[in-house]
């Protein structure tokens, strides 16, 4: 599968990327690698952005090259390299492989989905100082407590996850599951998600 393929990795970003709204950290909920994996780092990529939105996949794809250039890897975008109106799925980059296009690795990012959660927040109590010097110093020596009621809230939980394959025989080696919760755009989630997967793939040695 693939075999003799030299620029390392494929990102296939699967994203209904929309008008997401709230806090904008991405943080892994699942990661694993194949222990028996002596490869070493990855020194180049094809970065493959599918979206129905295509400014969305410009915007991913330019990002991941970006930050993967600055850690020393060769990237590229695949809206840069595969024929204009094309989709970038497995056809499509089969034959730009065969056509003298490298790879030693595919990375794949997907939304696995969303889910909207409500959630009880209990009522606290919050502790101030009272004051002193009256009824005879008392509360100088006990606090007031003032009642916060609980309530409820409701949260948008955003749920990803990246695989990476080697290209030559389909073996997965390194995945993992993330999850954002409320983000407050769609770009801030893609940068969010790749800084996040550079500097795992780095952590890991795969970069």
């Amino acid at each position: 599968m693939m075999a003799g393929l030299r620029l390392a990795v494929l990102v296939t970003l699967v994203l209904a990327l929309g008008a997401f709204a709230g806090c904008t950290t991405v943080q892994p909920t699942l990661e694993w690698q194949d222990p028996g994996y002596t490869g070493g780092a990855i020194k180049s990529f094809l970065v493959v952005g599918v979206s129905e939105d295509q400014a969305a996949r410009r915007r991913f794809e330019d990002q991941f090259v970006a930050q993967l250039r600055a850690k020393g890897a060769d990237a590229r975008s695949s809206y840069a390299v595969l024929p204009a109106g094309s989709e970038p799925g497995k056809e499509t980059i089969d034959r730009y492989l065969a056509g003298g296009g490298d790879a030693q690795a595919i990375i794949i990012t997907h939304l696995v989905g969303t889910d909207e959660k409500t959630v009880y927040n209990p009522p606290t109590w919050q502790s101030v100082p009272g004051p002193y010097h009256t009824y005879g110093g008392y509360y100088g020596y006990v606090n007031n407590y003032v009642y916060q009621p609980g309530y409820y809230s409701t949260h948008e939980y955003v749920k990803l996850e990246t695989n990476l394959f080697r290209a030559k025989d389909g073996q997965l080696l390194w995945t993992m599951q993330s999850q954002s919760v409320d983000p407050a755009s769609a770009d801030k989630l893609i940068d969010a998600l790749v800084g996040l997967a550079v500097k795992k793939l780095q952590d890991n040695g795969l970069l």
